[in-house]
């Protein structure tokens, strides 16, 4: 089972790089890479299954490490789900000085 991704590597992200990283004044868009020759929604029996969508069936939680030089930086997250349901989160992010950084 997937248990670790890397968005930046393996995820499609659109926004303003530099060599420095991405600008999140502008924002950027991390979005899971559907393959080229996926249908979306197939029967599989009395089930259905989706190539468009990363399986996260047995997830439990969702952990992002940001580094940036601001104090403040605010992020969300959006989910979608198969019954066209979504969910959204803005956390209350605290800067938090990490040695070395």
């Amino acid at each position: 089972m997937l248990t670790r991704i890397d968005l930046l590597k393996d995820w499609n992200v659109t926004g303003r790089h530099s060599e420095r990283g991405y600008d999140l004044q502008d924002s950027v868009k991390l979005e899971y890479p559907a393959p080229a020759n996926a249908v979306g929604w197939y029967p599989i029996g009395f089930e259905r299954g989706n190539d468009s969508a990363l399986e996260a069936m047995d997830w439990h939680a969702l952990k992002l490490r940001i580094r940036t030089r601001a104090e403040q930086t605010e992020i969300s997250v959006k989910a979608n789900f198969a019954d066209n349901r979504s969910v959204a989160a803005r956390p209350d992010l605290r800067a938090r000085r990490i040695a070395g950084i």
